[in-house]
């Protein structure tokens, strides 16, 4: 006897309750189900109101999605920075340019003056340090200071991955300047990002090994999806 396999290892029995179309695997196929008690089991904690809300009159159906449903993913750019960059040489992100500048040489004081403060470097201006490990943590703060495009991690063997902010399949444009060997962006390790499954609150998605129920409008960035699995 057919079952639904879902959390924690629990099941139900579904031989009455799903009565699926002949040709299940016509990507036009219908699921020929009452909806709510999908519902009920894919989301059993979501109160009745809701549940009578949700049922849409275009949605007493299931509507067949060959590849299943999508979790919106970001994209992301592995920067290698193993040495320290030369003056001029840049980090470009999206339309956020950083270029890398020497501390600043500070004529001396007066005899008996106050000392002469350094003037701050620009916003898109990081100080090169002593060592590639200053130099990494003034990139850090930089792009964690001005960035609207990334989240950008901790240094890692000279390595930290920077990650879009928003979701979707638009990739990261990333470049450098750093002529060291080694050092910059990789393309073998750029990942681009997915757009995840749209779907109206209320609809019912569904292929050979999963039923999924929209509790909440998705949209390429968002998702909000409850599942049950087929199982053997």
């Amino acid at each position: 006897m057919r079952k639904i396999r879902y959390e924690k290892d629990k099941s139900v029995q579904i031989s009455d309750l799903l009565r699926a179309r002949r040709n299940l695997e016509d990507r036009f196929a219908e699921f020929d189900v009452e909806i709510k008690d999908i519902i009920k089991l894919v989301a059993p904690e979501l109160p009745v109101d809701f549940l009578a809300s949700a049922l849409k009159p275009e949605f007493t159906k299931g509507a067949y999605l060959k590849d299943g449903v999508k979790a919106p993913v970001n994209a992301t750019a592995t920067l290698t920075m193993a040495n320290l960059p030369k003056d001029g040489e840049t980090i470009t992100i999206g339309d956020e340019v950083y270029t890398f500048s020497p501390s600043p040489t500070l004529p001396e004081a007066p005899e008996g003056g106050d000392p002469i403060e350094p003037t701050p470097l620009a916003d898109f201006v990081v100080e090169i340090g002593e060592t590639i490990g200053e130099t990494q943590t003034n990139l850090i703060t930089e792009i964690e200071k001005l960035t609207d495009l990334v989240t950008i991690g901790t240094f890692a063997q000279d390595a930290v991955v920077i990650t879009c902010k928003t979701p979707g399949a638009l990739k990261i444009a990333t470049t450098s300047t750093l002529s060291a060997e080694g050092d910059g962006f990789g393309a073998e390790t750029t990942a681009d990002g997915v757009d995840g499954t749209v779907a109206i609150q209320g609809e019912i998605l569904f292929n050979e090994t999963s039923v999924w129920f929209c509790y909440k409008d998705s949209t390429a960035e968002e998702g909000y999806f409850k599942s049950i699995s087929f199982g053997a």
